[in-house]
């Protein structure tokens, strides 16, 4: 696996994060709760960061966009298995452009080169989920070709609801 990926454009880079990439992964994924509205639900710590995406058994994989060299977002993904596909799929849990950097074209590449990962790995594509109120990206999900999911919704089970189901 290349450390970089191929791009035709030369003010933008992409590369795959190393360890020493952690604070500034952490510092982005702060940046993203803020965007969220969310910054209560930030509790990670880079040390938890280090063990999923770098530890025995990473979980998750992270490309980091720069912008002449200048951090500029990152896009952190995982491997998931479709059992009516019988194959894998990446799912996007998080992708964040730094708002001096948006419409600039980071975005664009980065779903580039996942979908390039997809490909060179016979996954069978790839999925996310978006925030309702978050036109902006919304948009750019379709301009760049994606479809809205149907006969999903989304639902979690967290903190308390959790607790209490465990007993």
């Amino acid at each position: 696996m290349s450390s970089s990926f191929q791009l035709d454009d030369s003010r933008i880079s992409l590369r795959w994060a190393k360890p020493e990439d952690i604070p500034l992964i952490h510092s982005m994924i702060k940046g993203l709760a803020d965007y969220e509205q969310r910054p209560h639900d930030m509790i990670a710590k880079p040390e938890n960061l280090h063990d999923c995406l770098f530890g025995e058994s990473p979980l998750a994989e992270t490309i980091l966009a720069f912008n002449q060299s200048q951090p500029a977002g990152f896009a952190l993904f995982q491997t998931l298995y479709s059992t009516f596909l019988g194959k894998r799929y990446i799912y996007l849990e998080d992708i964040f452009i730094l708002p001096e950097f948006r419409g600039n074209g980071i975005g664009k590449h980065l779903f580039t080169s996942l979908a390039r990962v997809c490909l060179s790995r016979g996954y069978a594509g790839m999925e996310w989920s978006v925030l309702d109120w978050n036109d902006p990206a919304i948009s750019f999900y379709k301009a760049i070709g994606a479809t809205k999911a149907s006969g999903h919704l989304h639902y979690a089970l967290t903190g308390n609801a959790l607790r209490r189901l465990s007993k």
